[in-house]
């Protein structure tokens, strides 16, 4: 919907291979194949990686350092490149266990990660609409 020349969608989420989607709010990733329906959250930091990594997947390779700035550091957190080789591992193990068989990013002249853009595709939300789910459903619990 766009009231006075803005839009109300905003970024909620991700689907991932066409099978995963990726809840940015809950930071969850769900399978809603019928194959194998599956869920799991992400840890803070390893959803902050798979966020930007998602976010910038349009670039040919985002770099390491760009990466610990804006994952890490920006977030008052230790930047190292042992931390990010081990988040983004487990990362990537988290996909593979949610159900997303091809890779979603790899590691580019070992000095940054490209995205596999081909698997990523952004899903907008009616911003109002979800504001007042929410406030509605926050009202029937406070009843």
């Amino acid at each position: 919907m766009i009231r006075n020349g803005k839009s109300d969608l905003k970024l909620c989420g991700y689907t991932l291979g066409g099978e995963v989607l990726f809840y940015l709010e809950d930071r969850v990733l769900i399978n809603f194949s019928k194959n194998n329906l599956n869920r799991t959250q992400l840890r803070t930091t390893m959803a902050n990686l798979l966020i930007y990594l998602l976010n910038n997947s349009r670039k040919d390779y985002i770099v390491d350092d760009e990466i610990m700035s804006n994952v890490w550091e920006l977030n008052n957190l230790q930047a190292s490149s042992h931390r990010l080789w081990q988040v983004s591992k487990d990362l990537k193990l988290k996909l593979l266990e949610v159900g997303l068989s091809t890779e979603l990013f790899y590691r580019t002249e070992r000095r940054g990660f490209s995205v596999n853009r081909e698997l990523v595709t952004p899903i907008y939300c009616d911003h109002t609409t979800v504001a007042s789910r929410i406030q509605s459903d926050s009202n029937t619990v406070m009843s």
